[in-house]
């Protein structure tokens, strides 16, 4: 009988997977490595980081400038031109717009010039303009001469136009010759034309009327 008892004790010993001397207990894998209940959305929770503000934009440069200026143009003694006016117009860095109209005039080529002096005494051509000049050609189709397009005068700083006097000479052998019309160069809006005759005569381009 005490056999048979051993033999069961052994077979249950057996079927309970040996004896429990040693035996130790290794968790699982995934069980050790498990974060703390909680942590896993503590990233996501994170607020985001604060965008910084635009950088400040420098103020936009100022508009051009612009500038005008009239010549009130009138005819010299015995000369058949009409009063007329001509306008300037120039935006800073740019060259300056002119725009006229001469009529009266018998066909040929004529010549518009910069001066110094004024119209009762029309010095020397304006040194900075001397090779500026208006060509102008009248013909019996076309018995009024235009004023323009571009120029390289200015009408503001060291070199300026303003103050000097417009001449319109009659070209004699491709030279300017007498003057035919005078007008002072004046800042601002377009004045009324002169009387005519308002302005002296005289001679060629090269020094007074």
């Amino acid at each position: 009988m005490k056999a048979i008892a051993s033999i069961l004790v052994s077979v249950l010993v057996a079927a309970c997977g040996g004896s429990d001397k040693g035996e130790t207990t290794t968790p699982a894998s995934d069980e050790m490595g498990a974060p703390p209940a909680g942590d896993e959305g503590a990233a996501a929770e994170q607020p985001p980081a604060e965008t910084p503000p635009p950088a400040e934009q420098p103020p936009p440069p100022p508009p051009p400038k612009t500038f005008s200026a009239s010549v009130a143009v009138a005819p010299t003694k015995g000369s058949k031109l009409k009063a007329t006016t001509v306008t300037l117009s120039q935006e800073e860095g740019k060259p300056a717009s002119v725009t006229g109209s001469a009529e009266g005039l018998k066909p040929g080529k004529y010549v518009w010039m910069v001066h110094e002096g004024d119209c009762k005494k029309v010095g020397k051509a304006f040194a900075a303009t001397e090779s500026a000049t208006i060509s102008m050609e009248i013909t019996k189709e076309a018995p009024a001469g235009q004023l323009s397009g571009e120029q390289a005068w200015m009408l503001d700083g060291e070199q300026t136009v303003v103050g000097k006097v417009l001449v319109l000479h009659e070209m004699k052998k491709d030279k300017p010759g007498k003057a035919l019309g005078c007008g002072a160069i004046s800042s601002g809006e377009a004045a009324a034309p002169p009387a005519e005759g308002a302005a002296g005569g005289g001679g060629g381009g090269g020094g007074g009327l």
